[in-house]
């Protein structure tokens, strides 16, 4: 060891294949203050000095700098090993010194305890001043992995910056979602308990996520992220910053999705992602939907992209549905949320057209104290259009999909408004009439198409069609938009797949998906066996939703470039990569568990 003061410094980097999301110097607080939980002391002087004393050693860690990567991040800080304290060293010496008197005495007498005296003190003489030396290589290691350990935790709790470097602000509306997850117990129970330990513990889990931030191109108003409705305690809410295309969307959703379910589950719940419980009765406020804010510029262009949206709010309604079971039951139709008398949204009467911004006059005309409490509405809070009649979805593709068309829609208006040219009508009967028919069969339903309407969005000019002709039809009216709001095939494919399971019988929806999974549990269980079975699945799926391909239609059925140019009528972006068999073994992926059929290797 050096002499007193001296110290020993070294310069450390670590590297990480896992991408860093957020803000470096965000990462780096978060770092030191997980370091400081295990017994690092941050210094008050230097934020990102840290120090900690390991068997009589100080250790201090400086100058942290964290640097995104195109593969990762790297991670460099150096290490300053100080001496052992003054004191420490003379106890040693005084230790020395102590033990010289027994040996004299043993010299004279001969006595073997005075000679165990002087030896037993020099060895712990010997312990204080040479011992740290000895294990310094392997103090500073211990210090080097407890520091790499913490960066990965900390990894996740970096929040996404406002502006991301590698993400130009290109989109051509600020798109937002919130999404309402059902919060229950590990064996699938609703959490109705609004005090007590449960409580406090997720008062915890939201503090500690740092789930707040500052909108300052408005007023200094916090918005938050992460957390319970305080009115509705079954809920668990996430909400995306404003978002500027739809990558940058997809990762802030992913983000916030792979935060709640790993930090719920950790407290010993569980999210699901449906429109409604399956096996329980539903209190007010116990539904579960998705809603998409698109960013407008006035009060004019918000009427004119509510009315483009309002025209096909039986489309997106029949591609959403996601809630098909009710009290240990198939319901009989789709979406139990929508079916119920939802205060929430509506009119079941149909949505009406607005010719004129006045949410007082549109709130006495569908009776209800707040005209936002529409499937689609102008009048939200923000300055956006809101899309409000979605069920939770269970896979991010699929969410990301719909705003996708969402935004198509409202580009489509926005031209439309540019040249003075009003949205086409479709009127409230047959609004209200598709809407109860995709609410109760998807996309198999048999659309009405109003006559205002016929040639402007049916091409084929029927006076009937299925859902998901509806659907293909929506598509190729916006499929010059879609490719102009940055939309790729790979965005698209959890539609196509809906249309193309649709055509071959087979329903094409969430709520098929989820009522196929029931009745082949239903083929072998009952009761209380086949309750504990179906929510385990749900929860097992919830959880891994936030994970690549995760879309179930997608691994039921393929989607390829020509499926794409089928339905829009040309190609978008990109590629579609999927992976049909094992790389392990070859064998074929099977499509509702994502596993390897021959060695049951978890896959997507």
């Amino acid at each position: 060891m050096a002499l007193e003061g001296a110290e020993t410094m070294s310069s450390n980097k670590f590297r990480s294949d896992r991408i860093l999301i957020g803000d470096p110097q965000y990462f780096r607080r978060i770092l030191t203050k997980n370091l400081s939980q295990i017994n690092f002391h941050v210094s008050i002087e230097a934020e990102d000095t840290i120090e900690v004393e390991k068997e009589r050693v100080k250790i201090r860690v400086s100058n942290f700098n964290v640097t995104r990567e195109k593969a990762g991040y790297m991670l460099s800080y150096n290490i300053n090993v100080v001496s052992p304290h003054k004191s420490l060293r003379m106890l040693g010496f005084f230790c020395v010194f102590l033990s010289f008197p027994f040996l004299f005495v043993f010299l004279l007498t001969i006595n073997p305890i005075f000679l165990f005296l002087f030896i037993f003190c020099l060895l712990i003489a010997l312990s204080i001043i040479f011992k740290p030396s000895a294990n310094l290589a392997a103090l500073i290691e211990e210090v080097n992995r407890e520091i790499r350990e913490a960066a990965e935790r900390s990894l996740e709790y970096a929040e996404p910056p406002e502006d991301l470097p590698n993400i130009k602000k290109t989109g051509i509306f600020s798109h937002g979602i919130e999404r309402e997850y059902a919060l229950v117990t590990r064996e699938g129970e609703m959490y109705r308990d609004i005090a007590g330990h449960a409580t406090e513990a997720f008062s915890k889990i939201i503090d500690s996520l740092h789930p707040y931030y500052t909108l300052s191109n408005v007023e200094e108003r916090n918005f938050r992220l992460i957390g319970r409705d305080e009115a509705y305690p079954t809920q668990w809410e996430i909400a995306t910053r404003v978002c500027h295309n739809l990558d940058d969307l997809e990762r802030e959703l992913t983000h916030l999705v792979k935060l709640s379910i790993k930090h719920v589950k950790e407290s010993g719940y569980a999210l699901i992602a449906s429109g409604a419980h399956p096996f329980e009765e539903p209190n007010l406020g116990e539904f579960f939907s998705e809603h998409h804010h698109i960013g407008a510029e006035s009060n004019e262009e918000k009427t004119w992209i509510y009315n483009m949206i309002r025209n096909f709010i039986p489309e997106i309604m029949a591609l959403t549905v996601n809630s098909p079971i009710l009290l240990g039951k198939p319901s009989g139709v789709k979406s139990v949320r929508m079916d119920v008398k939802n205060p929430n949204v509506g009119p079941i009467e149909g949505a009406p057209y607005i010719m004129e911004y006045n949410p007082e006059q549109i709130a006495r005309i569908i009776r209800k104290g707040d005209a936002r409490l529409m499937d689609v509405t102008p009048f939200s809070r923000q300055p956006t259009v809101e899309v409000r009649i979605m069920d939770n979805q269970l896979s991010i593709e699929r969410s990301i999909a719909m705003a996708a068309i969402l935004e198509a829609l409202a580009l489509k208006a926005k031209k439309m408004l540019m040249n003075r040219e009003p949205v086409p009508f479709v009127s409230q009967e047959v609004l209200a009439k598709n809407r109860e028919a995709a609410l109760t069969h998807g996309l198999s339903a048999i659309f009405d198409v109003d006559e205002n309407i016929r040639l402007a969005y049916h091409g084929s000019g029927k006076r009937k069609i299925r859902a998901f002709e509806a659907v293909e039809e929506m598509l190729k009216f916006v499929s010059e938009e879609l490719y102009e709001i940055g939309a790729s095939n790979r965005h698209l494919m959890p539609i196509i797949a809906s249309i193309k399971l649709a055509k071959n019988g087979k329903g094409g929806t969430l709520a098929d998906w989820q009522l196929q999974i029931f009745r082949s549990l239903e083929e072998k269980l009952s009761g209380e066996s086949l309750r504990r079975a179906f929510l385990e699945f749900l929860i097992s799926e919830s959880e891994r939703s936030c994970n690549p391909d995760r879309d179930p239609i997608c691994r039921i059925i393929s989607v390829s470039e020509q499926d794409v140019i089928e339905v829009l009528g040309r190609s978008l972006r990109g590629e579609i990569v999927r992976r049909e068999v094992c790389p392990n073994c070859g064998a074929p992926i099977e499509p509702y568990t994502a596993s390897c059929k021959k060695c049951r290797a978890y896959l997507l």
